[in-house]
Parts: structure tokens; sequence; C-alpha cells
């Protein structure tokens, strides 16, 4: 065989699963910098191989610098199933506080009692930026029957003393969509943080419950521009009427038709 042909043909014959998984591991092992273009090529590259990559991922975890340790992260956020969730469960417990709001950011999405325990028990933790990874990944995590425990442990948090926790709390009970959540969205609407406020506004655009429109009118006329121009699109969206921002108005009309809302449809 042409010695060319033969190094083509061996340049393009796919590896075997163990050594294409071995190949990206020694990747994260060298890896410095998560920038490096082929160190971010090393997730995709083993998530390929789903639950086979994972005992590897975890045997080879704690010798991986840094940026090899939030790739691999990377990587089992990527593969789905009751392994790679375990995995990072188990992995949640490292004392790094940097790398731990990496995993629990990673355990977002992935629904299930495991995952959201180990993320509620995050939002107590000493570090900010770990709690604030825990309520944001909690939005995107929790399934319906866990509801009943994530609301109020993401309400706990709406007045952290951390703006970016209660801003991190606040998103994610809008994004739940759930109408328990309408008590505390009203309690971080009279927060003194301009940022704080201004979640929650957004985040009653996509509850849409009634009982956010007398606050919303309030928000009105409220000292921070934005938060005040926030409100107006959210009534408008909420009761499909545009007053601008006149107050009165505004304040008239929810007198006339308090209790007969109806939200329009998304």
């Amino acid at each position: 065989m042409n010695p060319l042909w033969l190094a083509l043909t061996l340049a393009v014959t796919p590896l075997p699963a163990s050594d294409a998984i071995e190949r990206a591991i020694v990747d994260l092992r060298l890896c410095t910098t998560v920038e490096d273009a082929v160190c971010q090529s090393a997730p995709g590259r083993l998530a390929v191989w789903g639950a086979d990559a994972v005992p590897r991922l975890v045997t080879a975890f704690p010798e991986l610098p840094l940026a090899g340790q939030i790739l691999a992260v990377a990587a089992l956020a990527r593969i789905e199933g009751r392994e790679s969730s375990q995995a990072l469960v188990a992995l949640a417990k490292t004392t790094s506080p940097t790398l731990r709001a990496v995993i629990l950011n990673g355990l977002g999405g992935r629904g299930g009692k495991e995952s959201d325990s180990t993320l509620m028990a995050a939002l107590t933790a000493k570090e900010p930026n770990v709690r604030a990874s825990a309520a944001e990944a909690l939005g995107r995590s929790a399934s319906e029957r866990d509801l009943k425990r994530v609301v109020p442990a993401l309400a706990r948090v709406c007045g952290d003393r951390s703006e970016q926790v209660a801003v991190s709390a606040v998103e994610s009970l809008g994004l739940l969509g759930d109408a328990h959540a309408v008590p505390p969205l009203l309690g971080a609407m009279g927060s003194p943080r301009v940022s704080v406020r201004r979640a929650a506004v957004f985040a009653a655009r996509s509850i849409r419950d009634a009982r956010v429109i007398g606050p919303l009118i309030e928000l009105i006329r409220d000292e921070d521009p934005v938060v005040a121009d926030d409100a107006v699109r959210a009534l408008t969206a909420l009761t499909g009427k545009f007053f601008g921002s006149d107050y009165v108005v505004w304040r008239d009309y929810w007198r006339d038709a308090k209790g007969k809302l109806e939200a329009p449809a998304p």
C-alpha cells in the first residue's frame, strides 16, 4: 500500500471509544486555560461517548488542573442520564468555591430530587458566588413535582445580603412561573436595591398573575427610570392595555377591573 495513502487512512479512521476518551482526557490534563482551542473541544469530544465517558472523567478529575476540571464539568453537563447527574452531585462536595459554582451551574436543567436537593443545600453556602450559582441553576432545574420545595427555598434568598444572589433567586422564580412565587416577588418589588426591583418586574411578566398588577402600577412612579419603564412594559404585556406611563389612568383602570383581569396568552 502506498505509504501516503496508509497515513491518510489512519488519520481518518475513528478511534475506539476508550482511546478517544483517553485522548480527550489527556488534553484536559494539559489545559492551563479554558480558552485554548484544543481544550475547548474536549467536552464535545467526550460528550459524544455519553455514559461511557463518565467513569473516566470521575477518575481523572482530581488530577486535572483547574482549567481541565472546569472543562470536565462542562463535558459531564452535556452528557444526559443518571450517571452524569450522580457524578456532578458527588463533585459538588468540592471545597473550591470557584469549582463548586461551576459544578452547580452544570446541574441546572437536569431536574430530579438528588440534583435539586444539592442545589437547594448550596443556597446556604458561605460564598456568594456559590449561592448565586445554585439559585440561577434552580430556575432551570426544578421539575414540576419539586416546585413545592424549590420555590420556598428560592424565596428565602430573595433578600440575601448578596445582591447577586438575590437577583438570581428572583430571576429563577420568574423562570419557574409558579403562582406560589408571587408573594416573594411582591416583596422583591419593594426592595431598596434597584437591580432586585428590576428583576422582580421582569419576572412578574413570566408568571402572569393578577396579584402583581397593583404593585406594578405603583412602580410606574419608581425613582429608577428603568424600573418605571419596565413596569409599564410588564403592565402592557399582562393586561393588553397601553396607557403609557400615566399612573392615574393605570390606577383608575385597575380600580375598575380588579378581580376581573384575564391575562392574555404569551
